[in-house]
């Protein structure tokens, strides 16, 4: 498997449209086939891309193989499972409509055509590859003016039996309804394969959702995820994400204003020792006037690990009194680590406060002088300011089951690496 799919693939993912009756899905796909096509895989030449290469990948041997299992984790509400790219209902979600993108293309065409399969532009090729060869994925709505009482799931898990999931996701927040959403992303180490999922949010007037993203792939895996962000007007959306597994991974975002007066907070958190590549870029498009942006990114690379980090943040003619705020920030704990930040700032409005900025450096040695004073070794005084720093962002999570778990994987994770990793 490579990351240049053969004609059968392509036709393969047209048949359940075609089956269903959607000529709207089908023609996506196939414009989408073309698209990339086109496109082909992104390159160094890409502004966006250069510093995240995959043209190696193509080299790499994704192959199918039997992995170890990974268990669910329960977090009290519903939950729908997307393992190895397949979608099940495991638990009701109430008045909230959960279930998989098959099960939608018969009972809610409509939903999915008006909002399915817009890949932020940022992912290019990769983008419409996910859109023509997703197969499956969950599909999220809350109807009108509900306020969801209980947690909905999404939980990918690749337990390596195929080399490449493409999977695609939807979630519609209607008018003044609420939700919050929990992501997770898991699959075994030691095994090669390519996870590629992508998700389409639409938040109505006035509807806020809290969504909690944790990326756990395998040591050797690849994951490449397409995140767009739609807001209507006075809509909110939160967002807490940590990736903590992989090989080589990247997360577009795009978020558009859509409605005046709305806001947006999307806090990350990344730990790339070994050889990890973590990549996060982000473009948020102030379209409307009088909406609000927060980002914050933070991350710790060690060994030969990579961070890459690029925010652009639009401000719109017309899109007056926008308030949208940058920051990112980074701990580079070995001279063969690297990190890279771009931040942005694309304005054409006059009455806006905007701001972005950037650091990076070692742990602070006034504060482990001062921790070695009373009595801790340096290696662990190391690991505590590393903790400290990472689990910070964590705090923003409100919901202490989710807040437990992300802590948990970050404990591990931290443990793996061991002191001379720090």
């Amino acid at each position: 498997m490579t990351f240049a799919p053969d004609t059968a693939e392509f036709e393969a993912a047209l048949l359940p449209a075609q089956h269903a009756g959607l000529t709207w899905l089908a023609a996506r796909r196939q414009a989408e086939r073309d698209r990339f096509i086109s496109l082909g895989i992104p390159g160094r030449r890409s502004e966006l891309w250069r510093w995240t290469d995959l043209r190696p990948l193509n080299d790499l041997a994704f192959k199918p193989r039997e992995g170890s299992s990974q268990t669910r984790v329960d977090f009290g509400g519903a939950c729908i499972e997307i393992i190895d790219g397949k979608a099940t209902t495991k638990t009701p979600a109430g008045p909230v409509n959960l279930i998989s993108f098959a099960q939608a293309m018969q009972s809610a065409p409509n939903l999915l055509e008006q909002h399915y399969g817009y890949p932020v532009e940022s992912a290019a090729g990769l983008g419409a590859l996910n859109v023509a060869l997703s197969m499956d994925g969950a599909v999220v709505h809350v109807p009108a003016n509900l306020s969801a009482s209980q947690i909905v799931h999404l939980d990918f898990r690749n337990n390596g039996q195929d080399a490449a999931r493409h999977t695609r996701s939807l979630i519609v927040v209607e008018a003044g309804a609420s939700l919050s959403l929990v992501e997770t992303h898991a699959g075994p180490d030691g095994c090669q394969y390519f996870a590629h999922p992508g998700f389409d949010i639409v938040l109505g007037d006035g509807a806020r959702l809290v969504h909690y993203r944790l990326e756990h792939e395998g040591d050797q895996s690849v994951q490449l995820a397409d995140t767009r962000i739609s807001l209507g007007a006075k809509a909110r959306y939160e967002n807490v994400a940590l990736s903590a597994g992989g090989r080589l991974v990247r997360n577009d975002i795009g978020l558009r204003f859509t409605g005046t007066g709305a806001s947006a907070r999307l806090i990350s958190t990344y730990l790339a020792a070994g050889q990890r590549h973590v990549d996060t870029t982000s473009l948020i498009d102030h379209l409307m006037p009088e909406c609000t942006s927060e980002q914050i990114a933070k991350g710790v690379v060690a060994g030969r690990g990579r961070g890459v980090f690029q925010g652009k943040i639009i401000v719109r003619p017309g899109a007056q009194k926008t308030d949208a705020r940058q920051l990112t920030k980074a701990l580079v704990l070995s001279e063969q680590a690297e990190i890279d930040h771009k931040p942005e700032l694309e304005i054409y409005a006059d009455d806006v406060s905007c701001a972005h900025g950037a650091t990076a450096g070692d742990l602070d040695e006034q504060a482990l002088f001062y921790l070695e004073s009373r009595g801790i070794p340096r290696a662990e005084a190391r690991l505590m300011l590393v903790r400290a720093f990472l689990v910070d962002a964590l705090e923003h999570i409100d919901v202490a089951s989710v807040r437990a778990h992300f802590e948990l994987v970050l404990e591990r994770q931290l443990a793996a690496i061991g002191d001379a990793g720090l």
